[in-house]
């Protein structure tokens, strides 16, 4: 795990995570950590530095989504508000449905909606540009987000499910969350074998009988 913790990685024992097998036996030992190896990797970035600029980044696009989720909310009010020019001043039985639904139900539909679109590409918009401006940034995050996600999927616990929370490691901010996170992978992987001896047993007493 010392890769997560300096800018730069080499092959040697310290620097490997799976080269902590004589100081942490009762991790590396776990059936978790017995299936893909990582291959120690250069990066210009540190794993701290990684996840700092990832946390500013989404934040940043966050922010700049929230205007156009905005602009695209004032737009449809504006289309709704000619196109429907008397829609609270009608009558009961002016009123006609638009797809089964009341007018306002779905012209406020339509602003939610809008506004949603609006932020999604805000934000995509924003790291397409940020992209464009920061390429080799953009690379050496794009190279670390790679190498994180690999060793996320070689040390997941098996029985987790796409659902489940922290599937992607998304509480991870540091190195300190990541051996957390470890810990934790070997606690679900523990209970999922007893589980599964549990049952195995079972089926083994069954043919016997």
């Amino acid at each position: 795990m010392a890769i997560l913790n300096r800018p730069y990685c080499d092959s040697s024992p310290e620097s490997d995570p799976d080269g902590l097998k004589e100081r942490s036996p009762t991790i590396v030992s776990s059936p978790l950590f017995s299936g893909q190896k990582i291959t120690p990797k250069r990066f210009q970035l540190s794993f701290e530095e990684f996840q700092q600029l990832r946390r500013k980044l989404r934040t940043k696009q966050k922010l700049a989504g929230l205007p156009i989720g905005v602009t695209f909310l004032l737009a449809s009010s504006t289309i709704t508000a000619y196109m429907f020019p008397n829609i609270f001043d009608a009558t009961p039985e002016q009123i006609e449905p638009i797809l089964g639904m009341d007018p306002i139900i779905f012209c406020g539909l339509c602003g939610v909606a809008s506004a949603g679109v609006g932020f999604a590409a805000g934000t995509v918009a924003f790291k397409s540009v940020w992209r464009l401006f920061n390429k080799d940034l953009a690379q050496n995050m794009q190279e670390r987000e790679a190498d994180f996600l690999e060793r996320v999927a070689a040390r997941r616990a098996s029985s987790n499910s796409k659902f489940e929370d922290d599937y992607y490691g998304e509480s991870i901010k540091n190195v300190s969350d990541y051996r957390q996170w470890l810990r934790e992978q070997q606690k679900k992987q523990n209970i999922t074998d007893k589980y599964e001896n549990k049952e195995q047993s079972k089926e083994l007493k069954t043919e016997a009988a």
